[in-house]
This record gives C-alpha cells, structure tokens and sequence, in this order.
C-alpha cells in the first residue's frame, strides 16, 4: 500500500466510487453535514463542498450508473433514505428522491444488470437486509428481502462479476464472521456462497475490478481498528488479508480506477481525518503497458485501446465523445488517438464535424509530447483528418500539419509502413486520413459509414466504421445494430492469420435527433420498448472479458476506437484489451 494521504473530516465512514474518469468520495462533517470531494489516483481536490443542505444521519453510497453519479444516504430529519444525482455540467446534486426505506447504518450501491442496486438494514426489524434496484425509466423497485431476510450487525457491500450479484455483511452476532450471498437477479433467489474468513468491527466495503477480480475492505474485529483488505482473484478469495497497517474508526470504502484500488477510511481518534491509501492491482500500470510487450511485434499484432474523436471533450452533448482530456486518456492506457482538424487563418483547429472544440492540434500535440518524455517505451498512432475545406488560410492542410511535425520531429514517425513496436517507442506513428502529401501510413481511401479494407506500402486496414443511425428512433434496435458490427470485427481481427492486416474497429455511432453518443457508448432510458438500454460499453466489456479469461496466447482484436472510455469502471475497458496482448 502506498503511504496514506489526508483529504477531509468523517464522523461516518466515508463512501467512494470511480466516477468521469477521476475519483469521488463523500462523507459527513460533525455537524451531519454532507460533503463530497474529486480528484485522481494522484490527488484530491484540497476542500470539499456540502451536498447541498442535506444533513445525514449516518454515512452515505456513491456508484456510477450510466455515467451518471448517485448519492444514496440516511436523512437526519425523515430517517428514510435519500437519493441524488449528481449533474456533471452545472456541477450540482439533484434530482432529490426520499425513499420509503428505514434504515440503521450506512446503505451499499452497485450497478448490475442495467440497474443501480442498493442494500441497506432495515432499522425496524433487527437490522434484517434489504435490497432494492433503480433505473431511470421505472424508478426504484419494492424493497426485497433476499429471500429470507438475513440480519446483518453493520454496513453491507455489493459488488458484481458477470451475470453474478453479490453481497458481503457481517453476521449479527459477537463474532460478526463475514457472509456472503449471491444471485442472478436481484429479487430473484440469493443463495450463501463462499466468504473470505474474516470478522469485522463493524461492516464491510467490496469492489469489483478486470474480467473477474474483487476486493473486500473492513475494520479488524480485535479492538485495534485495523484497515485490512481480502482479495479475490477470479476464482478463489486469498488465504489471508494484506494488512494496510493504517488503522480506521469507522468502515472503510474502496474502489479501483485504472489499475489501483483506491481505499478511503477515517483516522482511528477524535479527529477522524478521511485518510486515502492504494495499491497497484493491475498485473501492469495502464500509463506504461506496452514496455512489456516485444519491440519487434507490429502494431498490427497488437491490441491497441483507442479513442473516437479524441479532441471532443466539450459540454455540446451531440459533440461530446470523451470525458477525459488527451493527456488523461494517455494515462489511462490509450494508445490511438483519432484527431480531426480543420485549417483556419493557417492554424489547425480541432473540430467535430462541423463544431469547434475550442482547442488546437498544436495544444493536442503538447500533451502527447509531455507523456511521451515521461513514458519512453510507449508508442502513440495518431489519425489525422481533414474536417472540412480550409478557410482564410494561405497554406495546405499538409504545410501545417507538416510544419507542427518538424517542429517536434524527434517525436514523429511519418514512415508509410508498417512499424514495429519498436520503432515507434518514444514516438508517435502518423496514420493519414487526407487526400494530400505522401506522408504516414496512407488511410486517404477512407470508406464512409461501412466496413471495408484498404491497403498500404506493406500491409492493409482492415476498417469497420459503420456510425450512421440517425433518424432511427428505436435506442435498443441501434446498439444491437452498432455491436454487432463491433464485435463481429472483433472477431474477425482474432481469426484472421495475416499478421499484417491491421484491424480498427469503432464502437461509436451518431444517432441523431434521438439518442447523444454518450447514450449510446454507456446506456440510456428507452421510451419504446420501456426502460433501461444497457450501452455498447458494457457488451463490449462482457465479450472482452471473455477473451481474456481464456488461455493465453491470447489473439488480437485489433485496435479498438471507443466512446467515453472511462465507463463502464474506470479504466476496465483499457485493462481489457490491453490484457490480450499475451
């Protein structure tokens, strides 16, 4: 674990959840006040800012449902549970919901099945459990008792792997041994299944993170408030707890993003100070993952995570593709950034379409120079597009991009074969979607709306890039439609024996009026049929994942252009693909 590190104040234990590509936590000040704070696996905001005016009554849940982060917590003055939700683009909780939900401790959140699911002890009847699910068309479910209505002595926690729920609590008795439930639907029949051996103080905190791993965070049940964690790696939970050697006064809370799990917990004395400690559980650092593959694989061996319109962080939801910043991606492990520009009074803009985003290619460029100084073993393949004709402007599209390549031209390979990994370490790798000039591996012939193969100096592209569903109303029809294009390329890229054919395969699709590409990439309500609409993201997630528990070697899927990367689970998309590389 990584030294701990001091963000706030909690008189209950704090809550946690991976959240727009950073980290959030919430807990309450000593006047029941509310709080919540963000930040990265690096750093937290300094201050924290009330929720509102809303003053609970015990500690609160957090978790990320289709992009969209929730607040559940007890309320002070109805003792019932409240819900919010929090607005990325006004930065506000809103959406204010009192639950007819009594309970005594702090409630547990995950998503599962394309739904948000909660867990809590009901006050009035021995702390007996609860669960209870959400989505944003039908609304909060009747509570269900888990088929038997197990008690619980403190916090629960859920987490979720496949087509598995699961949830941790702590017997209600002196010796409060951890147990464990599942099930395959959440009011459907939950069954015990294997804990980690463990007793706690008071509760339990759990996490899901990759293709099939968890990790259970609790107070030691000695006196001594130990922090210690339980690990399950797949198929069985460890033998023992690591020992954080942090103690706690209070439960703790845990999440993952991008390859860390990331533990918040209360300092064991009056004071209690939420304090923040880490571990790496990647098998590999995301922000470095290509320093331990060969040099002399070709890229098109490789399974490369990139992004869809790269640039498009904006506020416009029609535009908006990504949430993270060039630089976040970078770190995150994004290795193929697709950047349109359009030439305007000689400078290339960064455009979506016909939007302007606000940001140079020349700024762009200055992220990836940064990262690549710090991380010399990584490579970067960047797509250049001409979005549009030039305006007010006395040189080509080329000239520019030429004259900001020989700018910085230690960090280019404009070569128009196709590299090894090794010959574009510490570089970046042109890809060329534009009519003019000679330079980059040559994607001028760029088929529109369709899949299609293109050949180049020594191997092809072979493209899937079906996008176009405006018009069709029917949200549900369009990400079957865009996954079945996706993953059939997938699958393709994995068959297929010739080595240089190099596989892009997009999961982004414009669904204009009707459905925005964040929609689209992470789920949405859908008005005909009803409900919720599980996004492209989350299949695509589920068949990776089933890749990676495979048998290594593992084959390629190519490289893979995605939405709003960060969601489902932070960086779990990334660690995916990346994982297919042995």
């Amino acid at each position: 674990m990584f030294p701990s590190k001091s963000i706030g104040q909690s008189q209950y234990g704090p809550a946690i959840a991976s959240h727009a590509g950073g980290i959030w936590i919430s807990g309450v000040m000593n006047n029941q006040a509310l709080w919540y704070a963000n930040g990265s696996n690096t750093a937290f905001a300094q201050t924290t800012t009330n929720v509102n005016t809303e003053i609970a009554a015990e500690g609160p849940a957090l978790a990320d449902f289709a992009d969209v982060l929730h607040l559940v917590f007890p309320d002070k003055a109805s003792g019932k549970l409240v819900h919010l939700q929090f607005n990325d683009t006004t930065a506000t909780w809103g959406q204010r919901l009192i639950l007819n939900f009594t309970t005594s401790g702090p409630p547990a959140l995950t998503v599962f099945d394309g739904a948000l699911v909660l867990a809590y002890m009901n006050s009035t009847e021995s702390n007996r459990l609860y669960v209870a699910q959400w989505d944003p068309v039908v609304g909060w479910s009747p509570p269900y008792d888990l088929g038997g209505g197990p008690l619980s002595w403190g916090t629960p926690s859920l987490y979720a792997l496949g087509s598995q729920i699961y949830i941790l609590f702590p017997a209600n008795n002196n010796g409060r041994q951890v147990l464990a439930m599942t099930a395959t639907e959440v009011n459907g029949t939950w069954f015990s299944t294997t804990a980690p051996n463990e007793s706690t103080a008071y509760g339990t905190s759990a996490t899901s993170y990759g293709n099939s791993s968890a990790a259970m965070a609790f107070q030691s049940n000695n006196g001594k408030g130990q922090l210690l964690v339980h690990f399950y790696d797949g198929t069985s939970w460890a033998q023992s707890h690591e020992d954080t050697t942090q103690t706690t006064k209070h439960t703790p809370a845990i999440t993952v993003l991008d390859g860390i799990a990331n533990c918040i917990f209360t300092s064991h004395d009056d004071d209690s100070s939420v304090l923040w400690v880490q571990r790496v559980v990647s098998n590999f650092p995301l922000s470095s993952w290509m320093e331990h593959l060969s040099g002399t694989l070709l890229l098109s061996q490789l399974s490369i995570p990139g992004t869809h319109d790269s640039a498009s962080v904006t506020r416009f939801p029609f535009t908006a593709t990504q949430e993270l910043s060039v630089s976040d991606q970078l770190n995150i492990g994004i290795r193929f950034l697709d950047l349109r520009c359009k030439l305007e009074d000689n400078i290339l803009q960064m455009y979506h379409g016909g939007v302007p985003l606000g940001i140079t290619l020349q700024q762009i460029l200055a992220q990836i120079y940064a990262f690549l100084v710090s991380s010399s073993t990584e490579g970067i393949v960047v797509s250049v597009k001409q979005e549009r004709d030039p305006a007010n402007s006395t040189i080509t599209f080329e000239a520019a991009l030429l004259q900001l390549i020989n700018d910085q031209s230690q960090f280019w390979n404009i070569s128009t074969t196709m590299p090894q990994l090794q010959d574009i370490r510490g570089r970046i790798q042109l890809v060329r979607r534009y009519s003019q000039g000679t330079i980059g591996i040559n994607a001028s012939s760029w088929g529109d709306n369709t899949t299609f193969t293109t050949p180049f100096s020594n191997g092809a592209l072979v493209v899937e890039d079906v996008y176009d569903y405006d018009f069709s109303p029917l949200l549900d029809a369009v990400v079957a439609s865009k996954t079945g294009f996706f993953l059939g390329a997938l699958a393709a890229a994995q068959a297929d024996p010739v080595s240089t054919n190099w596989y892009i395969s997009f999961s982004s699709a414009a669904n204009t009026p009707f459905n925005q590409p964040e929609t689209l990439a992470v789920g949405g309500e859908s008005l005909l049929p009803l409900g919720f609409v599980t996004g492209i993201n989350d299949r695509a997630l589920v068949y990776l994942n089933s890749l990676v528990v495979e048998s290594a070697p593992h084959p390629r899927v190519g490289t893979v252009i995605m939405d709003f990367v960060d969601t489902p689970d932070g960086g779990a998309l990334v660690e995916a693909i990346v994982s297919l590389n042995g």
